[in-house]
């Protein structure tokens, strides 16, 4: 039988470094099939360039296949990394409203 696709919130972990990717990588994949992911950010404290790359990866993927991934309330962290790394557009493009 075929999973129902759904809108799912998941609170991203503070730290999000090579140490937590393996973990994040395997919550993702548990998710992706959902038609809208909403992934809670206000708790990030420490972003690395591997866990962005990780997440507009999980973006992209799902915007293939027709589904959304957007950030609730991005952490001052999450907007200072995507800055810094000229992907600014990026993150304001997925903002959850």
């Amino acid at each position: 039988m075929a999973r129902k696709s759904t809108k799912t919130t998941y609170a991203l972990p503070e730290c999000l470094d090579m140490t937590s990717l393996d973990i994040l990588h395997q919550e993702l994949l548990g998710h992706i099939d959902k038609a809208a992911l909403v992934l809670e950010a206000s708790n990030v404290h420490r972003l690395s360039t591997a866990a962005v790359q990780l997440l507009l990866s999980c973006a992209r993927s799902m915007e293939q296949q027709g589904h959304v991934l957007t950030f609730k309330k991005p952490s001052a962290v999450m907007q200072l990394v995507f800055e810094q790394l000229g992907l600014s557009a990026e993150l304001q493009q997925r903002k959850a409203s």
